[in-house]
């Protein structure tokens, strides 16, 4: 199966997860993304990582050590498996949105395991960090079939299709939302965005791709663009 079928195979297996967890309100409420880990049978826990400074979070195979903070200093330990280990900073109640990707993230993997029948394999979310060096191997990891598809499918748990749907109509009035190029939108729409972002408890970025991929932005030329057009107006003064 290509990556593409996978990842709508994906994404209507974690709808209808969320819907089996939230029930009838999951259309209308931000999804309680650690209430649905725990419901998968998965166990959370905080750390502080110490083998690598980037790691958000981490899903078990049960084998894997890994360097963590203990009251007695770093201690390489073998986590039991079905355990989400959680960067200790996300605790930050500005860094929700964060916490809640990430948890989304592993959960991912996760299902992603019951999905394909595999045995479950070590895996972690390492944010890229312009300040540290990230070696080959690292970033081959995180662009790999297996991190996108585990990225998907935290969009897919935190943003369910009818979820998302629901909340533009409400914030829209059931007005389009206008992409101008691939990226661009006028301030209201981004002021919208933002209301949006903030109910799912989501960032504006990945609100924007979850948008993209279930084809709900309504496209116009970057030409119809007013910050475009004014680049022109004020050349040509």
């Amino acid at each position: 199966m290509n990556i593409y079928l996978e990842e709508k195979a994906q994404d209507e297996v974690c709808e209808a997860l969320i819907r089996k967890f939230a029930g009838i309100y999951y259309p209308y409420k931000p999804v309680d993304i650690i209430g649905f880990a725990k419901f998968l049978g998965l166990k959370l826990l905080f750390v502080t990582f110490c083998d690598d400074l980037t790691r958000l979070g981490f899903y078990s195979d049960g084998k894997t050590a890994v360097t963590v903070m203990s009251k007695n200093g770093p201690v390489s330990k073998v986590f039991p498996k079905n355990t989400i280990l959680i960067s200790d900073e996300l605790r930050a109640a500005k860094l929700i949105n964060k916490l809640r990707f990430t948890v989304g993230h592993e959960t991912g993997h996760h299902i992603r395991t019951l999905m394909t029948g595999k045995a479950a394999e070590e895996a972690y979310l390492t944010e890229l960090d312009c300040d540290n060096e990230c070696s080959y191997e690292q970033m081959k990891r995180i662009l790999s079939n297996e991190e996108k598809l585990a990225n998907k499918a935290a969009a897919s748990l935190l943003m369910p299709r009818k979820l998302v749907v629901n909340t533009v109509r409400s914030v829209m009035d059931d007005k389009p939302i206008k992409v101008y190029g691939e990226d661009n939108f006028d301030d209201d729409t981004k002021s919208k965005l933002e209301e949006i972002a903030d109910f799912m408890q989501v960032s504006v970025m990945a609100l924007t791709i979850r948008l993209k991929t279930l084809r709900l932005l309504e496209k116009h030329s970057i030409d119809e663009f007013e910050g475009f057009a004014n680049i022109f107006g004020g050349a040509a003064e």
